[in-house]
């Protein structure tokens, strides 16, 4: 850390201006000859991913004689697998506003903003002269190349990319970015920050590897097959993988879905000929969960080839461990089936009653292609499956009447029947402490409901 107690020259922030912005301009209006004059170069370092520590806060405003402070904005990114802030540390910017301002926008280190609100041009990441990416340095403010050999004015670029590109697609393109500049072996870590030195070039290069049919069987599909990328890494091993998120990944209309996919369906021969799919494994405990099964229902599934064991432990069945690629594989066609093929939950009751749960049957269905369905990470099976939550509850009610050895949770049982609050408590407190966390026959519920003489519509 540089020793200095006071500046000559103290500035005020300005609006939208960010950390490291700012920092240039105090340097430069101080006569110094460098950013690094001033700061150290981890301060450098923090002050580009816009926050500020502690040390560096009473350091900052020691040196100022004023009160600083500055708010961290970084937002998480919950699905992406390799950025934990959505904030690039180097350079972005739009030669416009600085032109008119001389000031850097915090806001542009987005990396989901690729255009200035504005003046909708195209926020910039390399010299066009050199093709250099651009440094934090003293050109930058007044639109110019930080490469001391070039220092030519900076020109407006654009990218071949559509305007409307969603954040997930961004997301998607530099995770593809980083495979094909991996070359060896693509083992993805979950990073702070995104420390892409020309941003722009990466975004494009993974927009067109997704896009160009080539391009992506040679740079993402075939290494995949010759195992120059760790499949371990990524999809099929981010920790364990959960239903509900490949569920979501083949319900996609973004390219992404397709690389899915493409590593799934594509067939690894070997010398005598034989076929093999990349085991895609999950915990038996989790697929429990999202998919409200039984151990039952996994059985049933497994005697139905849609998933097999890949490491069975009967004395400690949590730990088991699935292969589900045939019903990843399964569930990738069933997402294209056509919409013709498709039926009501009324239509589908013959077809599906001699399964033990409306659950299961459901899932069966969904494998089948016969509904319409779409997966909610953080909601139960029953609230998410199913657009038409209202035909959801009459299919359940037309099972349940003849199916009355099923059984349900408290929980399940009120929204089935929409239960008022006072026989909940009655029925709750008839079932005794546990009920909530032990699932009833529907048996007993209706034994209960007439004692209490609640008229259960199954209508």
């Amino acid at each position: 850390m540089k020793e200095y107690t006071s500046l000559t020259v103290r500035l005020n922030t300005k609006d939208k201006e960010s950390l490291i912005g700012f920092s240039i301009r105090l340097a430069q209006a101080n006569g110094l000859f460098s950013l690094k004059d001033l700061f150290s170069p981890s301060q450098i370092n923090c002050f580009s991913k816009g926050s500020l520590s502690e040390i560096d806060y009473y350091w900052l405003r020691n040196i100022l004689k004023k009160e600083v402070t500055y708010t961290n904005t970084q937002q998480k990114l919950f699905n992406h697998p390799l950025y934990k802030f959505n904030r690039l540390t180097n350079p972005k910017v739009c030669i416009q506003c600085l032109k008119e301002r001389h000031i850097h926008q915090d806001h542009w280190q987005n990396i989901h903003k690729l255009k200035c609100d504005i003046h909708h041009t195209q926020l910039i990441t390399q010299c066009h002269s050199c093709k250099a990416p651009l440094e934090w340095g003293f050109p930058l403010l007044i639109g110019r190349c930080t490469n001391t050999r070039c220092l030519q004015p900076l020109v407006e670029m654009t990218l071949s990319i559509p305007p409307n590109i969603s954040p997930q697609e961004i997301d998607d393109c530099l995770l593809v970015a980083q495979n094909i500049n991996s070359r060896n072996e693509f083992n993805p870590k979950k990073s702070s920050h995104c420390e892409l030195k020309d941003f722009n070039q990466a975004l494009l290069m993974g927009y067109k590897a997704l896009n160009d049919k080539k391009v992506f069987q040679s740079e993402i599909i075939e290494p995949l097959i010759t195992h120059r990328v760790n499949q371990s890494a990524y999809p099929a091993k981010v920790k364990l993988l959960k239903l509900s998120q490949i569920i979501s990944q083949l319900q996609s209309d973004w390219p992404i879905s397709r690389w899915l996919s493409a590593i799934y369906q594509k067939r690894v021969s070997n010398q005598k000929g034989n076929c093999e799919c990349p085991p895609l494994v999950i915990q038996a405990r989790l697929i429990r969960e999202t998919c409200d099964l039984t151990h039952t229902d996994l059985k049933a599934l497994h005697q139905a080839k849609i998933l097999k064991y890949n490491n069975y432990n009967k004395n400690n069945y949590p730990q088991t461990t699935l292969d589900i690629s045939p019903l990843f594989q399964s569930l990738v066609s069933s997402s294209q089936s056509t919409s013709s093929s498709l039926k009501s939950l009324e239509e589908l009751k013959p077809e599906f009653e001699c399964y033990r749960t409306p659950m299961h049957a459901l899932i069966i269905a969904m494998l089948k292609a016969k509904i319409r369905f779409y997966y909610h990470l953080k909601m139960d099976l029953m609230s998410s499956l199913l657009v038409d939550k209202h035909e959801l509850i009459k299919f359940c009610k037309s099972w349940l009447q003849t199916h009355d050895e099923t059984k349900l949770s408290l929980d399940d049982f009120v929204k089935v029947f929409d239960v008022d609050d006072e026989a909940f408590r009655d029925i709750k407190m008839s079932l005794g402490i546990n009920a909530k966390y032990h699932p009833t026959s529907v048996s007993i519920y209706k034994r209960l409901a007439e004692s209490i003489n609640l008229s259960l519509n199954y209508i």
